[in-house]
């Protein structure tokens, strides 16, 4: 009888916690053609790159799509763009303002800090619970040349995650 309870309860606590699937960060993906390693999670974070030539490809297909004519109007940086992925159980914690994202060459060389702005977060309900989501944009005004690293300050927790982005195309 014992064992029964312990079964049933085990069952009840781990059925009711399921953990949504954008919540699970891998050790190693791929974010528009290239490899993105974490070496650390600090935080509930998860980042993406575009490279130039991907968003020139972006930008011509939209054009191409819209039947217009491509513009020198579209903004690429010279190293693209970094994009920080942020999931909280809380509002304020997922606000921008509190993260900080620096992008470094493999040398250690700073190429860009940003600090985010204060934002209002998006939500999402699964489970009977509420998750807050935002994305902050840090474009990369000088040319990458080779792998980097992406490190993410959580401002409020004290917590910093790193990543090595690999370029493949």
């Amino acid at each position: 009888m014992r064992f029964i309870s312990l079964f049933i309860l085990s069952v009840f606590m781990f059925g009711c916690v399921t953990v949504p699937e954008y919540l699970k960060y891998p050790e190693q993906y791929e974010s528009y053609g290239s490899n993105i390693s974490a070496v650390n999670y600090g935080s509930s974070v998860k980042i993406e790159y575009k490279s130039p030539s991907i968003l020139e490809t972006e930008a011509r297909d939209d054009a191409k799509l819209r039947r217009v004519k491509e513009s020198g109007e579209v903004y690429i940086p010279q190293g693209g763009f970094v994009y920080l992925n942020i999931h909280s159980s809380t509002i304020g914690a997922a606000d921008t303002q509190y993260w900080e994202v620096i992008v470094e060459d493999m040398q250690g060389n700073e190429l860009v800090r940003r600090q985010g702005e204060p934002t209002v977060a998006y939500y999402t309900i699964e489970h009977g619970m509420t998750f807050w989501y935002n994305l902050m944009v840090t474009p990369v005004d000088q040319e990458v040349k080779g792998n980097f690293k992406v490190f993410v300050n959580d401002l409020l927790l004290k917590n910093q995650s790193e990543f090595i982005v690999t370029l493949t195309k």
